[in-house]
């Protein structure tokens, strides 16, 4: 059932009748099945409204087996570090274009129905609202995560470099992407080819700032309880992990996607000078950047 209010403006998904797709109870937003560029507020209502409707079963991204194994997994473990390795992300994808210190910035021929809070991609855990309070709580209502020590969710498939924290000791890391375009590339080549959106005045200006629009609008607790501590959506890298007892740091070592065509093979030690380390490191429960 398609609903009213919503921009679509994404790329279609797979044939509708397609019930092994995560994501098919979702897509009664539209006959096309769109997954981005959708208005938060309506996605939200439809998302819970399926959620509820099928006990959570439309959500169940896991499987109900492994989703109990994991349950077991994490509140039976003796180790000091619980770290959950996801294919795709918890972090909020939302830009809210009536976020003042956002709007204030449009350009005066932003269209007025782009003036309201989007939900950038619905293929990650943006997609799956409710399953996400399952595992991350809401900042009042504790999720899985929160009942344990110590709780590192490692994800990816996003294109972009995020640090993510999402309350009560649980922290999340995104390494960027290693040779595929980064995420405000692929943004930027989508919307500058859409015949209505890449029209909008200042649009390329607006995209080069997507990283800290993002990273504004989860300011407001409104938006999500989880909060954006670093964003990086135009490099590419890698992240390494080094874990003791007391400490969890995460080295992200970014390089400029203008490298990315270029090869380094005869010269290798020429990289050295070209990335740039970014590090935080969980202790005590506190993450901070540095050693």
């Amino acid at each position: 059932m398609p609903l009213p209010g919503a921009v679509f403006a994404g790329t279609p998904a797979t044939d509708l009748k397609n019930t092994s797709d995560t994501w098919y109870t979702l897509e009664g937003l539209d006959p096309l099945g769109k997954r981005q560029g959708l208005i938060q507020a309506t996605f939200d209502l439809y998302a819970a409204h399926m959620y509820k409707i099928t006990d959570g079963a439309a959500q169940e991204t896991y499987g109900s087996t492994q989703f109990a194994w994991l349950y077991g997994s994490l509140m039976m473990s003796p180790a000091t570090w619980k770290v959950l390795g996801n294919s795709f992300i918890m972090t909020p994808l939302v830009i809210d274009f009536t976020n003042p210190l956002i709007a204030g910035q449009l350009p005066e021929g932003f269209p007025d129905e782009l003036r309201t809070r989007l939900l950038v991609n619905a293929e990650d855990f943006n997609g799956l609202p409710q399953k996400r309070m399952e595992l991350i709580g809401t900042g009042d209502t504790p999720g899985l995560l929160d009942l344990v020590d110590n709780a590192v969710v490692i994800s990816g498939d996003i294109h972009a470099t995020f640090v993510t924290d999402h309350l009560d000791g649980v922290y999340e890391f995104t390494p960027p992407a290693i040779s595929s375009g980064t995420s405000a590339e692929l943004v930027m080549r989508f919307i500058l080819a859409d015949p209505i959106l890449g029209q909008i005045p200042g649009i390329e200006n607006i995209i080069a700032n997507y990283g800290q629009l993002l990273w504004l609008s989860a300011m407001d607790p409104a938006v999500s309880p989880s909060n954006i501590v670093y964003q990086n959506t135009w490099a590419h890298g890698y992240a390494i992990a080094d874990v003791t007892a007391d400490a969890f740091t995460v080295t992200i070592q970014e390089i400029s996607s203008d490298e990315i065509g270029t090869s380094y093979y005869d010269d290798p030690d020429a990289l050295d000078d070209l990335f740039n380390p970014v590090m935080f490191t969980i202790r005590d429960g506190v993450l901070a950047p540095g050693p």
